[in-house]
C-alpha cells in the first residue's frame, strides 16, 4: 500500500518550497520552478507509484489542492485494486 507521505516526498522534491507551505488554492505553476518541473513531477509520480496522469489530468490540476486531490483519487483506486 502506498503511503501519502511517500507521495508528498516526491511532490516536495519538485516544489520551490515544502508542500505544507502552500495554500491549496496556490496555482501549481507558482509552486514549481517552471513548467518543465511540473512535467517532471508528473512523470516521477507515474514512474514511482504506477499512477497514470493524462494530459487532460494535468490540465485539470491547476492548483496545489487539485494536484493533491487527483493523487488521492488515484491512490485510492490503486489501493482498491490491490485489495481485490
Amino acid at each position: 500500500m502506498i503511503e501519502r507521505n511517500e507521495i508528498d516526498s516526491v511532490v516536495d522534491s519538485h516544489l520551490v518550497d515544502p508542500l505544507s507551505s502552500f495554500d491549496p488554492a496556490t496555482p501549481i505553476i507558482d509552486a514549481v520552478a517552471d513548467s518543465f518541473a511540473y512535467v517532471e513531477l508528473a512523470l516521477d509520480l507515474e514512474e514511482q507509484f504506477g499512477l497514470r496522469l493524462s494530459d487532460g489530468d494535468l490540465a485539470e490540476m491547476a492548483t496545489v489542492g487539485d494536484l493533491s486531490g487527483a493523487i488521492d483519487e488515484r491512490l485510492a483506486a490503486l489501493n482498491r485494486k490491490a485489495v481485490n
